[in-house]
């Protein structure tokens, strides 16, 4: 993880000033994580996430919505 200090982010190369959003301090991983990566992860440090504690994770569709059991781990069972 690359740590990034009082950043801004802009999602698109053409996007306007406004567009901007200031981001204090956060860590950025340079490539995404896989399922099998975070699978391993999460065997090494017990790690239990947001969603399969609340029954089910969010996505966006007429605003934000739960989807009962669509965790990381319902996708890992997918391949």
């Amino acid at each position: 993880m690359r740590q990034i200090i009082a950043s801004f982010f802009v999602a698109a190369a053409h996007a306007q000033a406004s567009d901007r959003v200031a981001l204090p301090g956060f860590a950025l991983d340079r490539t995404e994580v896989t399922i099998g990566q975070f699978e391993r992860y999460v065997r090494a440090t017990g790690s239990v996430t947001r969603a399969e504690k609340e029954g089910g994770g969010f996505e966006y569709g007429a605003g934000w919505e739960r989807r009962p059991g669509w965790t990381w781990r319902a996708l890992a069972h997918r391949r």
